[in-house]
């Protein structure tokens, strides 16, 4: 109990540091009329877990419109982030730039879509941005993804890379579907899933969730989700590389 103690005050230092430095972001960003959607961690802990220190970020990932790329790199030059990359093109095999924020050992993701145009799905991003919900983020007028959005998006990340966030997901996932109630669209989710074209992540993810942690699905669910060509391998696999992998906390 004490070191779990520990690990929450720690957590909750870094965090207001991180919840600091998001804030001067958006700030900058307000005040151009940059429009910004906060991705992940950020949105999670403030208005999902509602308690900043009860999860932990690794980094900052914000989505922006592609055309505002450039004004936005601006900006956070100006304000002295120092990005990762020299080169900074838009690519078919990457879909974010990453800053350094300034004085803080913190990396700043920003992002034009959720994932990379070599994945072979069908993301609407246009779509997730019309749907998106205005939101305070450290104070400040942001936007975040709408619900089913952001479960498809974490089921995205997992299985996109190798289930990396860990127990974390999993955790993250439970947290949306208590916060949500009985609230969630499950035939939208059913709906963009089959639209997208990501049944495997999403029936896999969820599958996982559902064994991890015990959290209580719709009643024939997992049977309308499961693509016909789903093989159950698959789940070893993604076991395997969970427990087996030191975990890692970004």
């Amino acid at each position: 109990m004490g070191k779990l103690r520990q690990a929450y005050l720690d957590n909750s230092a870094r965090n207001l540091r991180l919840y600091n430095n998001i804030c001067k972001v958006l700030k900058i960003l307000r005040r151009d009329s940059i429009p910004v959607i906060v991705l992940k961690g950020a949105h999670l802990a403030e208005l999902v877990y509602e308690n900043r220190a009860l999860r932990f970020m690794g980094d900052l990932d914000l989505l922006v419109k592609k055309d505002d790329l450039m004004r936005v790199d601006a900006l956070l030059l100006e304000m002295g982030c120092t990005p990762t990359v020299h080169n900074r093109i838009v690519g078919k095999d990457n879909n974010e730039f990453v800053y350094v924020m300034p004085k803080r050992d913190v990396n700043l993701e920003i992002h034009w879509s959720i994932l990379s145009s070599m994945f072979p799905f069908t993301i609407d991003t246009d779509g997730q941005w019309e749907r998106s919900r205005p939101v305070l983020i450290a104070g400040v007028d942001a936007a975040v993804l709408c619900p089913v959005d952001l479960l498809l998006h974490l089921c995205l990340h997992a299985g996109c890379h190798g289930f990396e966030p860990g127990l974390k997901l999993f955790c993250d996932i439970s947290e949306i579907l208590q916060h949500n109630g009985g609230g969630l669209d499950w035939g939208l989710v059913q709906r963009r899933t089959r639209e997208w074209g990501i049944g495997k992540c999403v029936y896999l993810t969820l599958k996982l969730t559902r064994e991890f942690l015990g959290v209580a699905l719709p009643a024939g669910l997992m049977e309308a989700l499961k693509p016909s060509d789903f093989d159950e391998r698959f789940v070893a696999l993604a076991r395997d590389q969970i427990f087996s992998r030191r975990l890692r906390t970004g």
